[in-house]
């Protein structure tokens, strides 16, 4: 009994306290209720505001905002389309500039041709009194198709004329034209202020003259003879002739040597034409290549790559590089050095204000412009004005680039000439690359936006889904 009862006392606490327990609960629930109620209120106010009274109200309200959204991206497409069609015409304009070049070429052999078939016919006899011999010797000349073979051919058959023979190439248009169907660099040789090239029958021959600069004519001697000879203005070679087989030299001697030299001249400038058509034709593939790999560019780091490991090499610089301009925020920005071995930018981008560096004059200024020693200038910028990380920086040539409204998208700098000097070529090239390199930056930037524009919607898309 006594068990019985305990058992009844301690339901009955129980029931006390689940009773205690739904009375708090009920209270919950009616707060829960005047909090929805509160905040049905607030959302009836809010949908009032903007003009929605039901949940089709809400899904139209979306929809225009989508509407809006798909205009704005179709847009930014048309414009990136119109983009497309100004680099197809330019493409166009290159193709019938090609076509135009390809012609002048054409015409340009014709005139050789001409002038192998007409100028350079045998001499005449004159009364100077020439041997059978020069006469096959310019026969067999007008077939040669290198400097090189012309050279060593002349220097050979002289042998008839003297014991020791050498043509100095003095000025650099014909030393390279020499050079350039070598395998190796030939060597050459100080002489006065000038590094000379000498083309010899025999290497113990010295020259006869201590500089170009004491050279103002022929020299006839009993032992020797000297004749520089100009292609153009400035003199391009010097025949050097000693140890004559006769004994002494003569007066006839160096007016053979005068004939010979004059018919040299016209295979030189033959040759000349085949290879500045031949150089044309190289440079004309390569400007196609390195435009093609440009404009596959879907991204501005892609781009950038591609101007540092193809652009240098087609201007035959060391280095290229892009800073870009923000034109929204008004500020330059650079990718970072890649740890890659195959690419020079990583995905990373600095930010710096447009007004620091010495590539903040390039974007007020027209035109190319030259800097030397640029890391010893005084507003020199490493992280502006050495886009292609160079430890070195022997020159710099800098040019603004602007989109087809002329506004600044970037500034190209290109850094340290392999060969020479810079040259009113190279100037005229970067300039005529820049006119491009504007307008395809602008195009790939309205590219990237459009793809992020895209993927902005399908974020928000996927979300209302859920």
């Amino acid at each position: 009994m006594r068990t019985l009862r305990m058992q009844i006392t301690e339901l009955q606490t129980i029931n006390k306290i689940f009773k205690d327990r739904n009375k708090t609960l009920e209270r919950q629930i009616e707060e829960r209720n005047e909090e929805i109620a509160s905040l049905t209120k607030v959302n009836r106010k809010v949908m009032n505001e903007y003009g929605c009274s039901d949940n089709k109200d809400i899904e139209q309200m979306y929809e225009a905002m989508f509407k809006k959204q798909l205009t704005d991206a179709y847009k930014r497409i048309d414009m990136l389309q119109l983009e497309v069609d100004k680099v197809r015409n330019i493409n166009n304009i290159l193709t019938e500039e090609n076509h135009n070049l390809k012609t002048r070429l054409l015409q340009y052999r014709k005139y050789v041709a001409q002038l192998s078939s007409q100028d350079l016919q045998p001499l005449t006899p004159t009364s100077v009194d020439i041997p059978l011999k020069l006469y096959a010797m310019f026969d067999e000349m007008k077939s040669f198709k290198t400097a090189y073979m012309l050279m060593d051919y002349t220097v050979e058959a002289l042998k008839n004329l003297s014991g020791k023979n050498t043509i100095f190439i003095c000025s650099k248009p014909l030393q390279r034209l020499y050079s350039s169907s070598l395998k190796e660099k030939p060597e050459k040789i100080q002489i006065g202020k000038f590094f000379i090239i000498p083309h010899s029958s025999d290497k113990s021959d010295k020259a006869k003259f201590p500089g170009i600069e004491h050279v103002h004519g022929s020299t006839l001697q009993k032992d020797y003879i000297l004749l520089p000879v100009s292609i153009h203005k400035d003199i391009d070679f010097i025949i050097q002739c000693s140890n004559p087989t006769k004994g002494i030299f003569e007066d006839n001697d160096l007016k053979i040597l005068e004939l010979l030299s004059n018919f040299m001249v016209k295979i030189i400038k033959s040759i000349n034409s085949k290879y500045i058509e031949k150089e044309h034709k190289i440079k004309l593939e390569k400007f196609v290549s390195v435009a093609s790999k440009l404009m596959t560019s879907r991204n501005l780091n892609t781009f950038a790559n591609f101007i540092d490991i193809s652009l240098a090499e087609f201007l035959e610089f060391e280095h290229a590089g892009i800073v870009f301009v923000d034109k929204k925020s008004n500020e330059f920005f650079v990718f970072t050095r890649s740890n890659l071995l195959d690419k020079a930018f990583g995905l990373d981008v600095l930010r710096l204000p447009i007004s620091i560096g010495i590539s903040s004059e390039a974007i007020y200024e027209n035109g190319v412009k030259i800097h030397e020693n640029l890391k010893h200038k005084a507003h020199f910028s490493p992280e502006i004005d050495n886009v292609p990380f160079a430890n070195e920086i022997r020159h710099c040539v800098m040019v603004k680039l602007v989109d087809f409204d002329g506004m600044p998208v970037g500034v190209l700098q290109v850094m340290n000439k392999l060969y020479g000097k810079i040259n009113s070529t190279d100037i005229s090239l970067i300039q005529e690359l820049a006119r491009f390199l504007g307008p395809m930056i602008n195009g790939i930037t309205e590219i990237e936006q459009a793809l992020e524009i895209t993927t902005q919607m399908k974020k928000s898309i996927s979300y209302l889904k859920m």
